[in-house]
């Protein structure tokens, strides 16, 4: 049933045998009690209906300085500091700033941060559970921020979905949710994909985001959105967690690139500009010349099959297979070579393929 409909509520019960009679907690009228009489009865409780982020948040700010020989300084001399609202925030993300020299305030879901929005040096947004529509006073004051635009800002998980909203956007309950250690998630700028822990319930609806918000991360097996980015001011989010621990790290970097947008804003002294990722100009750079190739080519090519790679249409690859040096070992050979032969196939190129062991799926009919 969970494969069909999807996420849905559950109860554990326990025989009333073990537990008794005394261990009701729900009417008797309820569906339950008719279907497995012999069990106590629990009262259906869903979690996404109540404000979660209350239960699990700080009640009182909390400052965590970083080393003096490790401080990072403004053009004042004063540490920088970070402003983080806690809505569920995990420790290691407090590890991440304080190690790499910000002085990190954390402070409750509800709290009027903006208050000391002079004092402010960037605004981070934590993970947490639940439906984000229902911190209602954390999206308003984010939205508030947004318009202040007096510091930059960075979300994680559920602080992705409330940038998200912030800024006009809508979120949705998803069927199953993505959870797990080994996510590809794709970076629109760059075309390169990061392995990502997740555990989430609810998505950003990438159609929704305004025109100056666009998707800066894409899961790379259901196609839901994993990270936004503003076209104008040093705004972002993404939806996985950079710093998973024990990992995977690929993404940690998203701190740095957080933490010298910041300290750019500080020197320039203003507030401007998107936020500036490693490799996106490059990438966008080889983009404009794989299409001037394209241009090119389509003036005096008839033959489109294949590829253009560095301004060559690309039609037919030699494939050079490989072979184990005894019986059980050619598995992870013909594993890489029928996968680059699928790949070949999937750009329309033409495969020749010597292969010295014939026994191999890389030879059957068909690839």
């Amino acid at each position: 049933r969970i494969r069909e409909e999807g996420v849905m509520l559950g109860k554990i019960l326990l025989p009333t045998s073990v537990v008794g009679r005394g261990a009701q907690v729900a009417d008797d009228d309820d569906d339950t009690a008719a279907q497995l009489p012999e069990y106590q009865n629990v009262a259906w409780v869903d979690p996404n209906a109540t404000n979660l982020v209350a239960e699990v948040s700080c009640t009182q700010p909390t400052t965590y300085r970083p080393t003096p020989e490790t401080a990072l300084k403004r053009p004042d001399g004063r540490t920088v500091r970070i402003v983080a609202v806690d809505i569920g925030i995990k420790f290691n993300q407090i590890r991440c700033f304080v190690r790499r020299g910000v002085e990190l305030v954390v402070v409750p879901w509800d709290y009027d941060f903006l208050a000391e929005a002079d004092r402010i040096d960037g605004l981070f947004l934590s993970n947490g559970p639940g439906d984000p529509t229902t911190i209602t006073a954390t999206i308003e004051r984010v939205r508030a921020a947004l318009a202040l635009q007096k510091f930059p800002v960075f979300g994680i998980c559920l602080g992705h979905q409330v940038l998200a909203l912030a800024s006009g956007a809508q979120t949705e309950k998803m069927k199953y949710g993505n959870r797990g250690q080994n996510i590809p998630c794709t970076d629109m700028l760059t075309g390169r994909c990061y392995i990502t822990s997740q555990n989430h319930g609810y998505a950003v609806k990438a159609d929704t985001l305004p025109p100056t918000v666009r998707e800066l991360f894409v899961n790379a097996n259901d196609g839901s959105n994993e990270g936004i980015y503003h076209t104008e001011l040093p705004y972002f989010s993404v939806q996985f967690h950079p710093e998973s621990a024990p990992g995977p790290r690929d993404s940690e970097v998203l701190f740095d690139i957080f933490i010298s947008t910041v300290q750019r804003c500080l020197a320039a002294g203003a507030v401007a500009g998107p936020v500036e990722f490693p490799g996106a100009a490059a990438a966008q750079s080889r983009r404009e010349q794989r299409a001037a190739w394209e241009r090119e080519l389509a003036a005096d090519d008839s033959d489109r099959s294949g590829r253009v790679v560095n301004g060559r249409r690309i039609r037919k690859v030699l494939v050079l297979g490989s072979g184990g040096l005894s019986i059980g070992q050619a598995g992870e050979f013909d594993y890489s070579g029928s996968q680059a032969i699928k790949a070949l196939k999937e750009e329309g190129i033409y495969t020749v393929l010597i292969n010295p062991n014939i026994a191999t799926i890389q030879t059957s009919k068909g690839l």
